[in-house]
């Protein structure tokens, strides 16, 4: 299907209606179609139905990769700590996916059911769109992702539910991609000022997500976000 000039795969439980949503972004150069097993396998409460939104990012040329064009939700200069992107290309991403949330609330899934999630450059998104978005989401879940915005995290004016957004934040130590370092670096940051953060990292792992790190996410889940706050 298509929503807002994205392609966006969804996949609704077999049966009800769904309760919550799992909204879930690919990497760098990724595709969506390659992260559906993942609603397929991902097995969660009983009486939790996920709706799983996959969009897809569009096609743009990429600096750090010598202007390939390719998928990406927005221009990465540099990925050192400064990690310097082009604003302009995500300020459209953000538009999109604001947008894209806002459409699965007004089928029925309030925001603090809604998951964001996703894998190294998508990780950064889900990051970010937390930092900006104006309604407590359920959790937002970055994979060998990084802060694009430091300043942001370090705003003192940030609305409360902002910093009381949980955050599951995991990176593989051996990852060269994102380097180890900068999700350290990001982590430390997020920590400092408070954030709901829950972090792990992964000693022989690089830049892919393990069994180990889906099995602690689904826990992370169980215990962090179905509780009070999701409305069944």
């Amino acid at each position: 299907m298509k929503f807002d000039n994205l392609e966006v795969i969804e996949i609704n439980p077999r049966k009800g209606s769904p309760n919550m949503c799992v909204i879930l972004l690919h990497g760098l150069g990724g595709n969506a179609e390659h992260l559906s097993p993942v609603a397929h396998v991902w097995r969660l409460k009983k009486n939790i139905r996920p709706r799983w939104v996959l969009p897809q990012a569009p096609d743009c040329p990429v600096t750090i990769n010598n202007g390939q064009i390719m998928p990406a939700w927005y221009d990465i200069i540099s990925i050192d700590y400064e990690h310097k992107i082009d604003y302009a290309s995500f300020q459209s991403t953000f538009v999109q996916l604001t947008a894209l949330i806002e459409q699965q609330v007004t089928t029925g899934i309030p925001a603090q059911n809604i998951l964001l999630a996703g894998f190294s450059q998508g990780g950064a998104v889900a990051l970010e769109m937390m930092l900006h978005y104006p309604k407590r989401l359920a959790g937002v879940v970055s994979l060998s992702g990084y802060l694009l915005n430091k300043e942001k995290v370090k705003d003192t004016t940030l609305p409360h539910h902002v910093k009381q957004t949980p955050i599951f934040y995991a990176h593989g130590e051996k990852d060269i991609v994102v380097p180890f370092p900068l999700a350290v670096a990001s982590k430390e940051l997020l920590l400092a000022n408070n954030f709901n953060l829950t972090w792990r990292s992964y000693p022989k792992m690089g830049h892919f997500v393990n069994n180990r790190e889906i099995l602690e996410i689904k826990k992370w889940v169980d215990d962090t976000i179905l509780t009070a706050d999701f409305i069944i």
